[in-house]
This record gives C-alpha cells, structure tokens and sequence, in this order.
C-alpha cells in the first residue's frame, strides 16, 4: 500500500527506498553497495567533467560489484569482503602505510600476515562482534583477544582512534576560501579540466554542506597533485 502511494504522488525515489529497505540484508549489500565514501556519483562526476571518456565505469556499479561476487551471503563478510578489495588496498595501505613506512614505523602491515587473516576470515560473523558489560559494542574484539598476552594491556583496551583529518574547520573557514580561490584561477589545471560552473558552486556553498566540503576538498588535493606532477 505504502509503495502504491508513493507511485501515485509521483515519488519512485521513495518506491525505490522502500524496496530496498524490504530486502533481506544480503540483498541490501548488493543494492545499496556500502562504502566508506560517496561524495559524486556517476551523474554528478559527468556534470563536473562533461568531456570525460565515455568507457568511465559507473564507480557505484564497481563496488556492487564486490559484494555480488563475495564467497558469502553473511551481510558483515560481504562488507569485510568488498572492503578488503578495495579501501583496504585503494586508500588505507596506498596512503597511511606508505606514509607511516616511510619514517619506519609500522601501521597495519602486520596485522595482515597471511594466517592471521585467513584465521580471522573463516571465524563466524558471530565471534567478531561483541559487547562489554555496559552493553556498548567492543572494535575489533578478535584482533584484541589474540593480542592479548602479545601486547600490553592499556593499548589492547584503549578505543579506537583514526587519523581524521579537520575538514570540516578548514574548508568552511578562510583555508576553504583559499582553495576556492586556487581551483577558480587562470592557472588551475582543475579548472582547465573540468566545468568551472560546477567548481564555482562546489566553492560557494562549502559553509552549509558537509558534502560540497567533501567535495571542494578533493578538487584542491589533486590541482596541488597536478601541479607537483604535470
């Protein structure tokens, strides 16, 4: 009843969440494709670049991908599956390892020695998810408890900590400004690429939108990797 409402007020946006929201959770992996990052689908990286080859994939289709061919229908081993393919190898390793085995010091590597992984690939989705007394959800509780007498206490207990990065701060302030000012000027190599109509509006509205931050963030990291490189 719900779905034909919707199809009457003319909202298949709305038909179309309520049928995922219906799906069994491993079909939901598949039509919801989880990641850790969304910030420009297909539609939106063709208005950015009208001019970009016609063979760039559908970036949402390629982390479908993933999950379909997952060896498991365990919605978390589909998830551990797509993003050991791909944000594991395509972001974490390609950037925090190489910086941190740069100046020798050892972020994730050896954690990934092969017979730990397989180890902890065939445990049970349920062994991998626990809870403390509180009830509050416990990280990496297989990974804590082989660490245990191999790794003193206070780093096994202490939570856990990313290395995010300020965003929000630096680009709805004066260094967001800045890098919109950058992107928007006759020697931007981003701006000589893509719709500067498009870069202009990403800029102006990066005070009231997470995304357009996200965004303009992006833009300004690879006009400073273009003009180190090109």
């Amino acid at each position: 009843m719900p779905a034909a409402a919707f199809r009457a007020m003319g909202r298949a946006d709305l038909v179309e969440r309520l049928r995922r929201r219906n799906l069994r959770w491993p079909d939901h992996n598949i039509a919801t494709a989880p990641y850790m990052t969304r910030l420009f689908s297909s539609a939106e990286k063709r208005e950015l670049w009208p001019t970009a080859p016609e063979l760039l994939c559908d970036s949402d289709d390629l982390v479908r991908g993933y999950y379909e061919r997952a060896p498991t229908r365990d919605p978390l081993h589909q998830v551990l599956y797509a993003y050991c393919q791909d944000w594991l190898v395509e972001d974490l390793l390609m950037k925090a390892d190489k910086m941190t085995m740069a100046t020798s010091i050892e972020l994730r590597v050896p954690f990934l020695d092969y017979r730990l992984v397989e180890w902890l690939a065939s445990r049970p989705a349920s062994a991998k998810i626990a809870r403390d007394a509180s009830g509050k959800l416990v990280t990496k509780y297989l990974l804590r408890r082989f660490c245990e007498g191999r790794v003193p206490p206070e780093v096994i207990e202490r939570p856990k900590e990313g290395f995010a990065n300020p965003l929000r701060e630096w680009m709805a302030g004066d260094f967001g400004g800045s890098a919109g000012k950058l992107l928007m000027s006759r020697s931007s190599w981003v701006s000589s690429m893509f719709d500067r109509d498009v870069i202009s509006r990403i800029a102006a509205e990066r005070s009231r939108s997470e995304q357009q931050r996200g965004r303009l963030w992006l833009l300004y990291v690879l006009e400073l990797w273009a003009q180190r490189w090109l």
